[in-house]
This record gives C-alpha cells, structure tokens and sequence, in this order.
C-alpha cells in the first residue's frame, strides 16, 4: 500500500491527505485494487460522494469493468443500473418459486395488474420473508391458518409478488372481521395499494358476502 500511495502522490500529482482518506476507505473495504481510480476521482470529480462509493465498488468486484476508463458520475450509474436489475431479478426468482393456484385468486383489481390470493399455510414463510413481517416466523399464524380460525389474504402483482397481506378472522357467528393490514415492513399500505383493498371492500359487499369490512372501508378516509 505505501509503494501504491507514493506511486499516487508523486506520480499522479494528488494531494496526500485525499490519497490516505482513500487508502482509509480501501483497508475498511478491502478494495485496495481500486485506490488509484479513487484517489483520482476523489481528487478530479466535483460530484464524488463517499457515501455511494460502496456500491460502486461492490458493482467494479462482480462486474471487473475497465474502471479507470470511467469517472465516478459514469461509474455510479452503471452500478445503480447493475443493482436496480439484480434487485428484479431476485424479485422474479422469488416469484418463480411460488406457484399461482388460480383457484385461489378471489378478486383481479380493475387495472387487470394486481390480485388478491388467498393463502396456504405453506406459503405464509415466503409471504413474510419477503413483505418483511412475521407472518412466515410465528407459529401462532400458521396455526390457526390450519385450524381455519383466520384467512390470509396476499395482495399481489402481475410478477406474483406480494405487496399487502391482510389477515380476516373467523367470528364465532361464522362471519369474517378484518384483522392485521400490513404493507411491506409491517408498514401501512401506500396509497396505490389502499385504493386496491376499498376496491376489494366494495366487490365483497356488492356480493353480499357478509363480511365485516369496516377497517378496510376506514381506508377510504385516508384518500380523502
């Protein structure tokens, strides 16, 4: 490394204080292979961010692009493009792993886009793997799935890709209330998917299924 930062100093003409801040980053990150592209760009390019840098040399290891062609604008894109298509495409190979009973859809939404499916209880550890809530780890869920105490219901996209899972309670009149309503996280639904679910509310009453809908109609006064 000090044969590398003398190399940048004295041959480079790059002030050492912006050589060790990046030699720094390097030892912390263990990409000491890209100290002169960072040193450079750190140096030459007024839109250099430390903060994103990770992400570009996590891109530069998978990809072995010619780096020192690029400048950091350059490389920042290709590595926001390169992470963005991973991300869909891990989206897409969870969405492979799932299979659609059609059977199971009980209402397409008017954009012909989206779905709602009821769940099985060997699909709960998916659904909560990848909304992020504890709907697949708790025990107390897939229980009273199998004992037809509750319905879970997977609000979903064309890609089969959960968005809002919503949890209905079998009453001891037999009817159903609506229970948990939960967006990725565990967070609210955002808007577009709330539409979606008084969508669904008022298919079901227009049916005359009985159903309590009250929390999900509540949503109606969020969009006002």
């Amino acid at each position: 490394m000090s044969k590398k930062r003398n190399f940048i100093i004295n041959q480079m003409n790059i002030p050492s204080v912006v050589v060790d801040q990046a030699m720094n980053f390097c030892a912390q990150h263990g990409s000491e292979k890209y100290a002169v592209w960072i040193s450079r760009e750190a140096y030459k390019n007024v839109n250099f961010d430390y903060s994103k840098l990770s992400k570009i040399i996590d891109w530069a290891y998978s990809t072995h692009p010619d780096i020192l062609s690029l400048n950091f604008t350059e490389a920042l894109y290709k590595s926001e493009k390169w992470h963005d298509d991973l991300e869909q495409n891990s989206s897409k190979e969870f969405a492979k792993r799932l299979s659609l009973d059609e059977k199971r859809i009980l209402y397409r939404t008017l954009d012909n886009k989206h779905f709602f499916y009821l769940l099985v209880p060997s699909e709960l550890k998916h659904e909560g793997k990848y909304m992020g809530h504890c709907i697949g780890n708790n025990q107390f869920y897939t229980t009273r799935l199998q004992k037809n105490h509750i319905q879970i219901i997977s609000l979903r996209d064309e890609n089969n890709l959960p968005h809002v899972t919503i949890e209905m309670i079998l009453q001891n009149d037999g009817l159903l209330r609506t229970g948990q309503i939960s967006g990725k996280g565990n967070k609210p639904p955002i808007d577009k998917y709330q539409n979606m679910i008084t969508e669904y509310g008022l298919y079901i009453i227009s049916k005359k299924e009985n159903q309590d809908f009250s929390k999900l109609m509540s949503l109606m006064n969020l969009n006002k």
